[in-house]
Order: structure tokens, then C-alpha cells, then sequence
């Protein structure tokens, strides 16, 4: 199985209509799922991320060679055009900074990622969004380092008023080749 989390159904849309989810009412949180998938929708937030996790994985437990993908938007330096998908590498939280397996194969760019509380305005020297930190620490719990993986594409240059709804349906739209490729890459990682 493979879970997809993500913070808005915005950004969701795309995903939904692409591999035909269908919606799961078992949890109190926004969950979608095919024969092959599930998709979560957590809100922004690192806590509302974990909060939403900790629910989905008390109702749907991940067996071994089942993969988790936090997908979503991200600022970044101007160094990476808008529309970048970005493989993250690091996540810091705080004083927290945690490493994330990237050894399956792929040729994303790689980066950290500071998760933070509030959208940023001000220039930051890595990506930052608002949930992977919680994703991570609760995931972690439940998958093995080599079986999560977090893309963010660059939804702009710490400016969120340059987001809006039919921008981030784009941009996750013409990002879902790249995560096909991440998926089946992750899941041949862990079949082998």
C-alpha cells in the first residue's frame, strides 16, 4: 500500500482524479483510497499532520513494504524555479533536524526543509513548508526510515500571496510523473 499525505484538498485534486480515489468516512479526517493507495489530507501544520496520522494509523496499520510519500508545496530560495519538485534530504523542526533515506534510485534535486508554524515571508536559505516534520515523527513510528519519502514542489520564493488555488493544482498536476517514478523507485527499493 502506499500512503500519500498531503495538507489540503487543493493541492490533493489533482491525485484524486488521476488514480480515481474514492472517499473513506472510517476516520475523522479528510481520506481517500483505491485498491493500491491511500491518500490523507491532513490541513497545515506540523501538529494537524501528526494528529491526522496517528488517526489514519490506528485505523490502517502499514505492513512492511508499504511506503509513505509526504507530498505538497513548499517556498524555497530563488536558486529553485517555481515548479521544482524537490526530493528532501533533511527535516528540521526547532532544534530538531532529522535525515531522510534517499538512496533509491532517482535524479530529483535533493534539499532541506525547515518545517515552521507560519507561512514565511521573509528569505530563507532552505525550503519550508509546514508539515513534514510532523509527518515524519509520527510515520516514524510506523514505517522504516528506507520506506518514507517527502517531494515538495516549489510554490514560490517566500511570497504565499503568489499562491492560489488554480497555481497549486497546476503545479502538483504537472508534478505527477515525478511521483509516479518516486513511487515505483521507493517501491522497487523495498521489494529488493
Amino acid at each position: 500500500m502506499i500512503y500519500l499525505i498531503m495538507a489540503l484538498h487543493t493541492e490533493a485534486k489533482p491525485l484524486l482524479a488521476h488514480w480515481r480515489f474514492k472517499r473513506d468516512k472510517s476516520i475523522p479526517y479528510r481520506l481517500y483510497r483505491n485498491d493500491q493507495m491511500l491518500l490523507l489530507i491532513t490541513q497545515m501544520g506540523s501538529k494537524n499532520a501528526a494528529n491526522a496520522l496517528n488517526a489514519l494509523m490506528s485505523h490502517s496499520k502499514p505492513g512492511d513494504r508499504d511506503i509513505l510519500i509526504n507530498l505538497g508545496l513548499c517556498a524555497a530560495p530563488e536558486s529553485y524555479p517555481v515548479g521544482t519538485p524537490l526530493l528532501i534530504d533533511r527535516i528540521s523542526y526547532g532544534k530538531e533536524d532529522v535525515a531522510i533515506n534517499t538512496t533509491y534510485d532517482h535524479a530529483l534535486p535533493q534539499a532541506s526543509l525547515q518545517t515552521v508554524d507560519e507561512a514565511h515571508t521573509a528569505y530563507h536559505d532552505n525550503a519550508v513548508d509546514m508539515e513534514a516534520y510532523g509527518v515524519y515523527r509520527e510515520a516514524s513510528g510506523y514505517f522504516s526510515p528506507a520506506h518514507m519519502g517527502f517531494l515538495k514542489i516549489v510554490s514560490d520564493h517566500f511570497k504565499p500571496s503568489d499562491v492560489n488555488k488554480e497555481s497549486a493544482i497546476t503545479l502538483i498536476q504537472k508534478n505527477i510523473p515525478v511521483l509516479e517514478k518516486m513511487i515505483e523507485n521507493m517501491k522497487g527499493e523495498s521489494n529488493g
